[in-house]
């Protein structure tokens, strides 16, 4: 039943999770560390959903899909996906907060891979209002900057492979008010994004280079000269 597939969800929730260290200021002004779990990535489940809708896509090459039947199947798919949520009991989120917070990032994934670019994303935005509802606001106020962190890098890690289904070019934080720049705390326990490398960085510099060859050149001349 639908209680059931929500405690399989749950469950699946240890393997995603991880502990964060915030900040937090006391009554008396006094700031201490805190650590609190939060997603690093969507469901397994999720994500095997996106992965074979991207296969299908790739499967169909004489002729392939026309932008404007690509567009149809994954709103299609998209609209699946948010009626399935809606199908989940109140009693389910009420139960277990973590699963509100990991569909939110789960959704909001989704979401910015099949909704249409030109789209409001207004279906969507109703299902995370809907599980925002579940989640108490003093958590969400500390786990927010990290799960839509999170999201962006969900999102910028799979891009590539899911580049095919992926209709908004703007990509998480394009309109969102949250930056993708969100300072978080640190230690995380996230695989850092590849930074931009230096193609010569390590060759010796031109004037070092210059000066052992006048030094070269000048030993040579006094040998020939001898």
């Amino acid at each position: 039943g639908a209680e059931g597939g929500g405690s399989a969800l749950a469950g699946d929730i240890r393997k995603v999770w991880e502990e964060a260290e915030v900040a937090v200021e006391s009554e008396d002004g006094e700031v201490k560390k805190d650590r609190i779990l939060v997603p690093s990535a969507p469901l397994p489940l999720t994500y095997r959903t996106l992965f074979n809708i991207a296969t299908a896509i790739h499967s169909v090459q004489d002729p392939p899909l026309a932008s404007a039947v690509r567009e149809r199947l994954l709103s299609a798919v998209l609209a699946s996906f948010l009626a399935a949520l809606a199908r989940l009991p109140d009693a389910v989120l009420e139960s277990c907060e973590a699963l509100a917070v990991q569909l939110f990032l789960d959704v909001s994934l989704a979401s910015h891979l099949l909704a249409p670019a030109r789209s409001n994303h207004s279906p969507s935005q109703a299902a995370l209002r809907r599980l925002q509802e579940f989640i108490d606001p003093i958590d969400w106020s500390f786990q927010e900057p990290l799960v839509r962190a999170n999201l962006a890098k969900a999102f910028q890690r799979c891009a590539l492979l899911l580049g095919m289904q992926s209709q908004s070019q703007r990509g998480p934080g394009g309109d969102d008010k949250q930056p993708l720049s969100t300072s978080l705390p640190k230690p995380l326990n996230l695989l850092p994004m590849a930074s931009t490398q230096k193609r010569f960085g390590y060759l010796p510099a031109v004037e070092a280079w210059s000066q052992v060859g006048g030094a070269e050149g000048g030993e040579g001349e006094e040998e020939w000269d001898a």
